[in-house]
Order: C-alpha cells, then structure tokens, then sequence
C-alpha cells in the first residue's frame, strides 16, 4: 500500500496452493470506522470475479476527499459458496 499526495494505492497477491484452479470473488474497499463495525456481505456490485491458477495480483486506487473519510482499506475474499475465507484490513494514518 502507498500514499502519494491525495491518493493511496493497495496491490495484493493471491496464491492457489491447490492443483486445481480456485474461483470466487473478491472485493478491495476504502471505509470509514463506522462502516468497519457493520458486516460487510458480497454484493455484486461492489465485488469482481476471479479464477487463479497459480496467484494472482489485484489492485485498485482510493482518492482522498473531504466527501469520503476513509480511515481502513478493507480486502475481502470469498468463494464460489459465498463463504468468507480472507478479510484483512489495513488502517490508513
């Protein structure tokens, strides 16, 4: 994760350790500390698909602003179930 004037940038790698390939959705967010306590579910919307054979990089950038506070950056990782198998966050200073 880097900073660079009113932006910040976040790359994450995700690696298969299976022999088959893996799929689900993931899903890289700018929050604020409020939105932090709620649970966070899959939406479509706000989430892209993946396959990974071996890994895979994801990356996305947040522009600050005085309209959206974000204080975390919140990476999530589900399965083709739904289910939640990866769910870091990392607090901005």
């Amino acid at each position: 994760m880097t900073s660079k004037n009113n932006a910040t940038s976040v790359e994450f790698k995700l690696r298969n350790t299976r022999n088959k390939a893996y799929s689900g959705r993931i899903m890289i967010a700018a929050l604020r500390e409020e939105e932090l306590r709620k649970t966070i579910s899959l939406d479509r919307k706000k989430t892209r698909p993946f396959i990974i054979k071996r890994f895979r990089s994801f990356s996305k950038e947040f522009v600050h602003s005085s309209a959206n506070p974000y204080r975390v950056i919140a990476i999530i990782v589900w399965n083709l179930n739904h289910k939640k198998f990866l769910e870091q966050h990392y607090w901005i200073e």
